[in-house]
């Protein structure tokens, strides 16, 4: 593997070769691995520590993988794709696919991890899926959201409490243990919902959205703040009618909730921006050349890793 140092004047470097140069949607870690997920349908997988090695390529599809989460604490991954499919891969020694979760009819945007053996779905089919990933009989549970959905967030502190975002630029809150209709219905977005994170303690959201904004609110089941939102970041213009300006752009808190980040897309340059969790510029990392998709941060250390639509995976330390 070349490892390349980037220009910026903290320590990163670029994983290459990552995905073939195609556009990388979605990278996750957990505390010794690093995977990433792209257009050309592989899960790539990387040691988080010392120089990133690429430990294994999987392939899943020949249409594009959208997201990543590890669930079964850090020891499986599930991949949200294009094709429709939830692809199970083991993330030991083997990095073995273990099979699909089928029963969305059409793109898998959002994914995320549920607890130890669930994951949650989010699809243009208009529904999320609750899964239980040691059955392949199809979803446990299904929310008709009416509308595409884009993205989910979830909490072990929180565990009722089941985020979903939507092409309406509407964010819903379902309790997972009745989900016929939302608990709480967010507005405050002027465009589609891209991407949803909770801090460690699932008492507040953040949401990035397509109008070139993100939200921070309050996400505690009981709250006496009206609107639930708390704090507003203009992040880069309003996406436009291009595929990738229409691209899902996530979001993410750092794992001690002081401090997020999201993708970055028109007018930002495409620098990797952070706030602290009122809403004030932090830092800014350079380094990429087109649209960043996501940014993630380490469970343990302080490292960070984004991708984008320029093919890159940039990794290194975000602390002052």
């Amino acid at each position: 593997m070349e490892l390349a140092r980037s220009s910026a004047s903290y320590q990163t470097y670029s994983l290459q070769p990552a995905h073939g140069g195609r556009p990388v949607h979605g990278v996750r870690f957990n505390a010794s691995l690093l995977a990433s997920v792209g257009f050309d349908g592989t899960v790539h997988f990387w040691s988080s520590f010392g120089e990133f090695e690429n430990l294994a390529v999987v392939s899943c599809s020949k249409r594009p993988l959208l997201q990543v989460d590890f669930y079964n604490r850090g020891k499986a991954v599930a991949v949200a794709s294009a094709d429709g499919n939830v692809y199970l891969i083991d993330a030991g020694e083997a990095f073995a696919l273990n099979g699909a979760l089928k029963g969305h009819d059409s793109y898998v945007n959002g994914i995320c991890n549920m607890g130890e053996f669930s994951v949650a779905t989010s699809s243009d089919d208009y529904t999320v899926r609750i899964w239980d990933t040691r059955e392949d009989s199809g979803s446990v549970s299904m929310i008709d959201l009416g509308r595409e959905a884009t993205s989910v967030a979830w909490s072990d502190e929180q565990p009722n409490q089941l985020f979903c975002g939507c092409l309406d630029n509407l964010i819903r809150c379902y309790d997972t243990r009745k989900l016929d209709a939302p608990s709480l219905t967010l507005k405050f977005h002027k465009d589609t919902v891209t991407g949803l994170s909770l801090t460690p303690d699932g008492r507040e959201l953040l949401s990035s959205a397509m109008d070139g904004t993100l939200a921070v609110w309050d996400a505690a089941p009981f709250s006496a703040r009206g609107d639930r939102l708390m704090h507003r970041v203009n992040h880069g213009l309003p996406a436009n009618d291009s595929i990738n300006d229409r691209s899902l752009l996530r979001c993410a808190w750092t794992p001690d909730g002081r401090f997020f980040s999201s993708g970055s897309g028109s007018g930002s340059e495409f620098v990797v921006c952070m706030w602290d969790r009122k809403g004030q510029p932090h830092r800014a990392f350079p380094g990429h050349a087109g649209f960043v998709t996501e940014v993630a941060f380490h469970p343990q250390e302080d490292i960070m890793a984004s991708c984008g639509m320029d093919g890159r995976i940039l990794v290194g330390g975000y602390r002052s």
